[in-house]
């Protein structure tokens, strides 16, 4: 598998800021670390609303879900 996960990180000010991670190349169990560490820095540094943008994305694996769980996890309060 390609393990090239490319991310573009926009802040989009609206009603709420949003941070929108525009992903290039294969999201697979190899990309899946990058994704986790991106979200988590993102988070770390104060944004609370995430959009991933898939459409640049030519390969998504199972492991996928399982990630988007996780970002899921970082962003939703306990």
């Amino acid at each position: 598998m390609n393990p090239n996960l490319k991310i573009i990180k926009e802040d989009v000010q609206g009603k709420v800021p949003v941070t929108v991670f525009h992903l290039h190349g294969w999201l697979d169990s190899q990309g899946e670390g990058v994704l986790l560490a991106a979200a988590r820095d993102a988070y770390e540094a104060g944004s609370r609303h995430l959009l991933l943008d898939l459409d640049k994305v030519q390969t998504l694996t199972s492991a996928c879900f399982f990630n988007n769980k996780k970002v899921y996890k970082i962003y939703t309060p306990s």
